[in-house]
């Protein structure tokens, strides 16, 4: 009978102390008419069967669930102490263990004095950005009395309301985004339980104004004495230029007025007598009266002696090796005006075409379809005026559809004019490559499937992947890259020539509203979106399988930025 005793003893102790880590806990809210509601926030250790027994204070008792929450309404003001009870019960009888317990007390005012309410708030500013405020109302009621209801007006016409539960714990905090810096009269109005409201205003300083200005000067092809100037305005509000002045070095200066509605590009040309190096400066002014100036200095490069001679090129359009179907793209000479162009496909099918004056880039693409696979003699003539004529040919290989072969790459832009690429090849399962080989536009090359390359200078430049099998498969897939001397925005259109779906990866320097032109080889509009950037890579695909076969402009601008590009579409 005593080891009995002993044991029951010991089973007691390890059950109270199992028990030991339960923790009570609870919270309470004072509602209208001295309703109190309690929220159970008790942690619990194991798995065991326990219940949760409430006393108010005033003698009453009330069970509930290990967890359950409990509500009780309080006849007379007074001082109370609530306490939570957690039991653990046995599996075998009915006999119970006291956990944890947790206690309260609270003062239950009669609400004798009538209700009397207050508003204000505290804003917290975004380190990220600096026109994103964080405002938290500060609310407060002599009887301690919730909001049901606050309302926020941040002075930029977008306002909100937000509705509360009062039983619940709320910050009371709204986040706001204003367009542009500048003053705003914010205002909070406060609505709390028995309908006391109360609001409180208060203006806030978003930014201080400042301006910038800067250019960019690009060099016209077809006249290298003439560069292409557009200002790159900036100001901290948002504000338009209202006067663009140019000073272009060699004497000569002009202003132009604009309005605060305008959507020029702020562009200009200047043409200048010799080549040399000339301090070019651009002034803005904006409205609101903030002024800026920037001057660098840009180089005009010394015209070479004139040789009368000409020359004609071919550019096929990438695509599948086994398509019969081909586009070409004819290379002029820079300066010269072609007149016609004859074309011999090498199967008897020969075509010439007059071009119009002045000359449209698409009067330079032509498609041929091809009976059947071989390999294809293509070559081009080119009459220009004044009676210099020119001729290119070249090779193209048609495969049999039973044949797989082909290839791509893919690149990426790892730091400053540096890129890696990696060359990717498409045989037969029996077929494997025996020879990879870059070229890379700036006289140097490369023999290995992934490869890293750096630019000396920037510019634009013609990368090229040759890829040969033991079975014969030869392909070439060439791509057009710009390595930036500064940071710039770019754009890359894939896949180029394309069908239905266009890729567009847009590398931006700032964070901004842009709008996406895309013109004809006529220069007519023909679709137009508008996107919003961020600072770095973006990406969009657009829908041209409604465009009629030919060549397409891609232009991405705003006051801050310029991009373009070219596709084909089949």
């Amino acid at each position: 009978m005593r080891k009995i005793y002993l044991l029951s003893s010991l089973v007691l102790f390890l059950f109270c102390k199992a028990n030991s880590q339960d923790t009570a806990n609870f919270t309470y809210t004072i509602g209208i008419s001295n309703q109190v509601i309690f929220t159970n926030t008790s942690h619990l250790h194991g798995d065991a069967y326990r219940k949760a027994v409430w006393t108010f204070g005033d003698g009453v008792r009330q069970s509930t669930t290990v967890l359950g929450n409990a509500f009780y309404q309080y006849n007379v003001a007074g001082t109370y102490t609530v306490c939570l009870h957690i039991y653990r019960y046995s599996t075998t009888s009915n006999d119970s263990v006291l956990t944890s317990e947790a206690c309260k007390t609270f003062t239950i005012s009669n609400n004798d004095s009538p209700d009397s309410c207050s508003a204000s708030f505290e804003t917290i500013s975004s380190a990220a950005n600096s026109l994103t405020f964080a405002f938290v109302a500060k609310p407060w009621h002599n009887h301690q009395k919730r909001p049901e209801e606050i309302c926020w007006k941040f002075g930029d016409g977008k306002d909100t309301c937000i509705k509360y539960d009062p039983t619940l714990s709320n910050n009371y905090a709204v986040y706001h985004i204003f367009s542009q810096r500048g003053q705003y009269n914010v205002c909070v109005r406060i609505r709390y339980q028995g309908g006391c409201i109360s609001e409180y205003c208060h203006v806030i300083t978003i930014g201080t104004d400042e301006c910038k200005a800067d250019f960019t000067a690009d060099t016209i092809t077809v006249s290298p004495l003439t560069k292409h100037f557009v200002a790159q305005p900036w100001d901290a509000f948002g504000k338009k230029p209202l006067r663009i002045c140019w000073d272009f070095g060699d004497g000569a200066t002009e202003c132009k007025q604009y309005s605060t509605t305008s959507t020029d590009l702020f562009a200009i040309n200047h043409t200048y007598a010799k080549g040399g190096q000339y301090n070019v400066c651009v002034s803005i002014l904006y409205d609101g009266g903030c002024e800026s100036k920037k001057c660098k200095t840009v180089i005009i490069e010394t015209l070479p002696p004139r040789v009368d001679t000409c020359f004609a090129n071919i550019f096929e359009v990438a695509t599948n090796v086994n398509n019969f179907v081909r586009h070409f793209y004819a290379g002029i000479t820079p300066n010269h005006r072609p007149e016609r162009i004859c074309w011999s496909f090498g199967d008897g099918k020969d075509t010439c075409i007059s071009l119009p004056n002045p000359l449209v880039q698409q009067s330079l693409l032509i498609e041929h379809r091809y009976a059947a696979p071989g390999v294809y003699r293509v070559c081009v003539r080119i009459k220009y005026a004044g009676g210099c004529e020119a001729e290119k040919c070249r090779e193209v290989a048609i495969r049999s559809l039973s044949d797989i072969c082909g290839g791509y790459m893919t690149d990426s832009l790892t730091g400053g004019r540096t890129f890696a690429f990696k060359g990717y090849s498409i045989q037969n399962s029996n077929d494997h490559v025996v020879a990879w080989r870059w070229t890379f536009g700036d006289g140097s090359s490369a023999n290995d499937q992934s490869v890293i390359h750096s630019y000396e200078r920037p510019g634009n430049y013609e990368v090229c992947l040759y890829i040969k099998t033991d079975l014969g498969c030869e392909t070439r897939i060439c791509r057009h890259i710009v390595a930036q001397g500064e940071t710039k925005p770019t754009l890359v259109l894939t896949p180029n020539p394309v069908t239905t779906t266009l890729h567009a990866t847009f590398l931006s320097i700032l964070q901004e509203q842009v709008t996406v032109n895309i013109y004809n080889a006529n220069g007519v509009l023909i679709k137009t979106y508008s996107r919003f950037v961020v600072n770095g890579t973006n990406t969009w695909e657009f829908d041209v399988s409604s465009l009629t076969p030919g060549i397409y402009s891609v232009i991405v601008s705003s006051t801050h930025q310029l991009a373009n590009a070219i596709f084909f579409k089949q």
